[in-house]
């Protein structure tokens, strides 16, 4: 048997786990870091287009003709590339396996280029590229390769965030039905929050389980509570996004890391991001 084919067995198990912990999750980073990957699709049609953000399927997604999945990668991160301001350079080379996906691969020390892994079935199911890389796309405009998530005790909170630009994503299309899908997909998280009346107490009280999910399994259920919470605060001030990139690399607890979070980001955006250290943490505030 193959190295590769070794190392694709192994991480099936590790990544597909419902007991996923740090070390599977670190063991698979190492992993995939060191495994040969697919090469991007010379006939990607938007390869290489001389944008700033550029999307780049790789031969792992054996279709004759990619415009269809680069049209949806590239529509899903324009509704956040959008808000975020003088145009950052982004290149993503977004590959598909269903055992490894959906996963945002720290870089290799050669490279110059982010890789996301999805595993959508069928492969142009566009609702599920477009829940899936939104996700993964946070993980990119988070600086992922520098916070290390999958080593913080705050991987709850950046997951989180990026369970948020799913809902982000696929509530500002014009078409009902990707809505219905993620709020259907992720119904229970929605019927918690509308049951929690003092959210800051929620969160605080189930702020040490959280953080406890590095050694342990993670809870996407309370995640997506978290973000459902800040959807409409992103809803009406997109421009927060822009925060994103200057997420601290901290273990610090969740006030005390919005506090260094403050301190990172521009000052146009404080005012913003008060907004959010408010609806996580305070029972009322204004939107």
């Amino acid at each position: 048997m193959k190295t590769e084919q070794i190392w694709t067995i192994f991480l099936a198990l590790a990544i597909s786990s419902p007991t996923l912990c740090e070390n599977n999750q670190q063991i698979a980073h190492s992993i995939l870091d060191d495994v040969a990957q697919p090469s991007p699709r010379l006939d990607d049609p938007l390869a290489g287009s001389g944008t700033k953000l550029q999307i780049t399927i790789d031969e792992s997604w054996e279709l004759d003709d990619v415009r269809k999945v680069s049209d949806t990668l590239y529509e899903t991160a324009n509704y956040i590339y959008s808000h975020l301001r003088n145009g950052p350079e982004f290149q993503i080379v977004v590959g598909h396996d269903n055992n490894l996906g959906p996963i945002s691969r720290y870089r290799s020390n050669d490279e110059d280029f982010d890789r996301v892994l999805l595993s959508n079935t069928p492969l142009e199911y566009r609702p599920q590229i477009m829940y899936q890389f939104s996700h993964e796309f946070c993980h990119v405009i988070s600086d992922f390769n520098r916070i290390r998530s999958t080593e913080s005790k705050n991987e709850w909170f950046h997951e989180a965030l990026c369970e948020l630009a799913s809902i982000f994503v696929l509530h500002s299309t014009d078409e009902p039905e990707l809505k219905s899908y993620i709020d259907d997909y992720l119904e229970e998280s929605r019927e918690i929050l509308s049951d929690i009346h003092d959210f800051g107490s929620w969160l605080l009280s189930n702020e040490d389980e959280l953080r406890a999910q590095v050694d342990g399994r993670l809870d996407r259920k309370s995640n997506a509570v978290i973000a459902y919470r800040l959807h409409p605060l992103f809803a009406r001030h997109p421009g927060l996004w822009n925060t994103l990139w200057h997420l601290p690399k901290s273990n610090s607890k969740i006030a005390i890391y919005i506090a260094e979070w403050k301190q990172a980001i521009d000052e146009q955006d404080l005012h913003l991001l008060h907004k959010v250290e408010v609806r996580l943490l305070g029972e009322k505030e204004q939107l």
